[in-house]
């Protein structure tokens, strides 16, 4: 494990960042030069994904200087550094975790009928805002000064917030990121019963986004690993390098499926500009144009 494990991290979120990437290309292209309809929902993606590049390099850096392996094994200098780039990945999860849900709803607003499916996607997207708000702040200022999250001497956790403070606000948003995943997942199944396109094609649509909730399937997985928190400001004190490992991987995974389930899910048009480019046949063409036009 302590050989393998920094390397099965690595693979694992530069895998998931690629697909991200491919993902979102595609979305930009569909909605700028196919569509020409490029609105909120998709700034808003095109700045999640941003985010999360920039998160990328900072967790690969981590897992570089000791983030997946025992602190004992560290020297003073890795192990700072590790911790500092952990402080850096804890929060700006929650920014990236915010904008990626912010995206998913200001889509499904787009194709919104129904006054109680425009409140539940409102309140969901501004709570959720605020929320994540408020975690970023505490994160931030978990430790005064800052610095002492990352200082080695297990003397610096009393400037430090309790850690089990910490792991039950990590518990608790997880809990609320599962709920609005689910909801965000589950939704479409409403909202598309009044449209008039084909059912083959709704459930199509459906299943799509339906994806978007298997990231709280990551979120629900990774819920045993917070424990590991409790580690934070321990320095030599604790294994917090190790325990944090898990935490990081299926954080990726969670961010990631997110992007792709919410951009794989506008790439229609595209699929029907391949068919009429190669001659072949997109079926239900002239019954989808409800759904087509509003969602661009």
């Amino acid at each position: 494990m302590e050989v393998y494990a920094p390397m099965a991290l690595q693979l694992v979120c530069t895998f998931f960042i690629v697909i991200s990437w491919i993902a979102v290309g595609l979305r930009v292209w569909v909605r700028h030069f196919i569509l020409h309809s490029f609105g909120r929902d998709d700034w808003a993606m095109l700045l999640t994904q941003i985010g999360l590049t920039i998160w990328y390099p900072s967790q690969m850096t981590a897992i570089h200087y000791g983030a997946g392996r025992h602190m004992w094994n560290l020297s003073d200098r890795n192990a700072t550094i590790a911790l500092a780039l952990i402080y850096f990945n804890e929060i700006s999860y929650f920014f990236v975790s915010v904008l990626v849900k912010t995206a998913l709803c200001l889509f499904l607003l787009r194709i919104a009928k129904e006054r109680i499916h425009i409140l539940i996607l409102k309140n969901l997207m501004y709570g959720n805002i605020v929320v994540g708000g408020a975690f970023f702040f505490v994160l931030t200022f978990q430790c005064w000064p800052i610095a002492s999250f990352w200082n080695i001497d297990p003397i610096s956790a009393q400037d430090c917030v309790p850690p089990s403070v910490i792991v039950g606000l990590f518990y608790g948003m997880s809990a609320l990121n599962i709920v609005a995943d689910w909801t965000i997942g589950t939704l479409p199944f409403f909202m598309l019963r009044g449209l008039q396109i084909p059912l083959r094609q709704k459930r199509i649509v459906q299943g799509i986004l339906a994806f978007a909730a298997i990231g709280s399937s990551a979120t629900v997985i990774r819920t045993p690993y917070l424990a590991g928190l409790a580690d934070s400001y321990s320095g030599r004190g604790g294994d917090f390098t190790y325990k944090i490992g898990g935490i990081l991987l299926w954080t990726c995974v969670e961010l990631s499926v997110g992007i792709i389930a919410g951009s794989v899910v506008t790439l229609r048009p595209m699929i029907r500009a391949m068919f009429d480019r190669f001659g072949g046949s997109y079926t239900d063409r002239g019954c989808d144009d409800d759904f087509r036009y509003r969602t661009q």
